[in-house]
């Protein structure tokens, strides 16, 4: 039922579904995943999935973070999915989505859909002059705060950058987060991970804040959030040689927080790997971010702010 507030359960209903027509990206796609803004009660159920087609292979499995990591049957692979995206050796053309909420008992309200989001970006139109492009100045963003992962659990620190990342932008969005809550939050049992994406973005929305994951494929699309006051948290990863002057040894995968991009074309971060008198408003050359950052896929967690 959709009311003023979202899609939720009608009234005495404790389960319902809801699945999507095929939705068609004209322009083809190898790499997609799913976020979404959903309120959540404890004691509630809540399941998100979606399947690609592509031109090869058909539909694939229903793919979602409660799925463990698989390939598709049969001699070739041709798609995979890895904890958080699927990826595909072959262009994909459309999407569909899966959507079971329920509810124990009238007593606890059902959850609350407010806003489902799909990205997907095609590697094989990559734009390779984004990792040579300058990007424009934007004003710094300052009210973030800066956090280091390793200060928020001593034990678990070196896994902990993307909920320390969600939550310097929730304080910086005046939200009171405890970063060790944040984090537990976060811990993803199936995959024993605190950096899935799409279960970040739920988390955030628990706290209130509007966010999404979106491939960002070059610095346009970035100063335009940038600009507008959002950092973006941003998944980067380079290998040994790949980068002129990193700050760190080379890294799989981290995510840190983008604030801007100063007047030489610097880009501007706060990196939770740091402590804050290194990590905090860590500058990078754009070529070397735009390798660890497009070169890698380009996601970030969008968050602008705050629900109503």
């Amino acid at each position: 039922m959709l009311g003023p507030s979202g899609l939720t359960l009608p009234e005495g209903a404790r389960v319902g579904s809801l699945e999507t027509h095929p939705i068609e990206i004209p322009v083809g796609f190898d790499h997609a995943t799913l976020s979404w803004n959903v309120f959540q009660p404890e004691e509630t159920a809540l399941s998100v999935k979606f399947r690609v087609r592509g031109q090869q292979f058909g539909w694939s499995s229903w793919l979602g973070p409660e799925i463990k990591n698989q390939k598709n049957p049969g001699f070739e692979t041709t798609w995979v999915w890895d904890i958080d995206q699927v990826s595909s050796r072959f262009p994909c053309s459309h999407f569909q989505v899966n959507l079971e909420i329920s509810t124990p008992g009238e007593e606890i309200h059902a959850p609350v859909v407010k806003g489902i989001y799909f990205t997907a970006r095609n590697s094989r139109v990559f734009e390779l002059a984004c990792l040579n492009e300058v990007p424009e100045k934007t004003p710094l963003i300052e009210s973030v705060p800066h956090y280091c992962q390793h200060d928020v659990d001593p034990t678990h620190g070196d896994r902990l950058c993307s909920p320390t990342s969600l939550a310097m932008i929730l304080k910086g969005y005046g939200v009171e987060v405890d970063p060790k809550e944040i984090a537990n939050l976060c811990f993803d049992p199936r995959s024993n991970q605190y950096g899935v994406w799409p279960q970040a973005i739920h988390v955030a929305f628990q706290k209130r804040a509007l966010a999404w994951v979106e491939f960002i494929g070059n610095w346009k699309r970035a100063v335009h959030y940038l600009r507008r006051g959002i950092p973006l948290v941003c998944s980067i990863a380079f290998r040994k040689d790949e980068l002129e002057n990193p700050p760190y040894p080379p890294t799989e995968g981290h995510l840190l927080v983008l604030l801007g991009i100063d007047g030489k074309g610097n880009v501007v971060t706060h990196d939770p790997n740091l402590p804050a008198e290194k990590g905090a408003f860590l500058k990078w050359s754009h070529k070397d971010f735009s390798k660890a950052w497009f070169g890698h896929g380009g996601v970030a967690y969008v968050i602008p702010g705050i629900a109503d």
